[in-house]
């Protein structure tokens, strides 16, 4: 089964004329550039996450440490979040983006900074993902 691809011509045909309801398609392969968009998806992320991080140890950007790691982190992040919508759709990306980027960043907090989580919060986030796997699974409507 082709997953996307290029519909090159009609249906194709028989030697007697008779149509057989299968469209030509050139493949496109799912491999190394669709993989390096969501590597550096991941990299975007994990980025982000750096840099959220560190915002909240900055102090209102009144400690220079954090303060830089967090610009750099940032910076990143949206570099690589450039580079992954050459290959991988802009809704989908950012869905994805924002949706682990929140789930990620609330583990940190909850975790290493104690921050407390409550039932709503875990619903929420837990919409936003089905959301995120919805719009990735089956696609943005093209």
């Amino acid at each position: 089964m082709v997953r996307c691809g290029r519909i090159l011509g009609d249906d194709i045909k028989t030697r007697h004329g008779e149509r057989l309801g299968i469209k030509v398609v050139e493949p496109t392969r799912w491999g190394v550039v669709e993989f390096m968009g969501y590597l550096y998806l991941a990299v975007s992320i994990v980025t982000e996450l750096l840099g959220t991080t560190m915002l909240r140890y900055s102090n209102g950007f009144t400690r220079l440490g954090p303060t830089l790691t967090s610009l750099v982190a940032y910076t990143i992040c949206f570099y690589f979040l450039s580079l992954t919508l050459r290959t991988v759709n802009m809704s989908v990306a950012y869905a994805l983006w924002g949706g682990v980027g929140i789930v990620l960043t609330t583990l940190v907090a909850v975790l290493f900074m104690h921050a407390p989580i409550n039932l709503a919060s875990v619903l929420g986030i837990g919409m936003i993902l089905v959301g995120s796997l919805i719009l990735n699974l089956y696609g943005t409507g093209h």
